[in-house]
């Protein structure tokens, strides 16, 4: 089974933000099968509509990346030993790991944030018309695919979706709009 990662990659941020980002890139490439780097601040539409059919497909924020374990996961999850699809309809919002100056990862265990969706094949017509990062658009986007008939778990404690933040600078200034409700909160959880 393919895994296919669609993950943004502009670069952004001082030097060593810069670094981080490029340490991500560099780990999913050794661990996808495929990866479609969209150029620009694509929508998640823009994103689902790059989603791949008869593949597990992967939509990442930019300084998220998977190791070897976390791609067997995932594949675990959506096929059975003889190697049969589960179940098509599922989709996987899942919470970030921070990974510390150290290597320690702890899970942010927050219903409200997450930081990578999986689907298998294709999107179905997700319209999500905004970017990655505007203030509630992770719960805007579970609540849309729930509502397309997507059952939208976060297995985080299961799969894990590393975060490289230690040089991120929050813009300051202009702070950003929000998507509205309506919202979907997806809770941490095992698979």
């Amino acid at each position: 089974m393919t895994v296919h990662l669609i993950q943004p990659r502009e670069e952004f941020g001082p030097p060593g933000r810069i670094a981080e980002l490029h340490q991500c890139w560099q780990r999913n490439d050794a661990v996808f099968d495929r990866v479609t780097v969209p150029p620009g601040r694509p929508t998640f539409t823009e994103m689902f509509d790059l989603c791949l059919p008869s593949c597990i497909n992967v939509i990442a924020n930019s300084d998220i990346y998977f190791d070897a374990q976390g791609i067997y996961n995932l594949k675990a999850a959506y096929l059975t030993d003889d190697g049969q699809l589960r179940d098509s309809r599922q989709c996987f919002a899942l919470s970030r790991w921070d990974v510390d100056e150290d290597g320690h990862a702890k899970l942010w265990n927050h219903a409200d944030s997450q930081d990578a969706w999986v689907i298998y094949g294709l999107g179905c017509d997700i319209d999500a018309p905004f970017p990655m990062g505007v203030p509630g658009c992770d719960n805007a986007l579970a609540h849309i695919l729930d509502a397309a008939g997507f059952v939208v778990t976060n297995p985080s404690l299961t799969i894990r979706a590393y975060c490289l933040r230690n040089a991120y600078v929050a813009p300051e200034g202009v702070k950003p709009y929000r998507i509205v409700p309506p919202y979907k909160l997806v809770q941490p959880t095992t698979l």
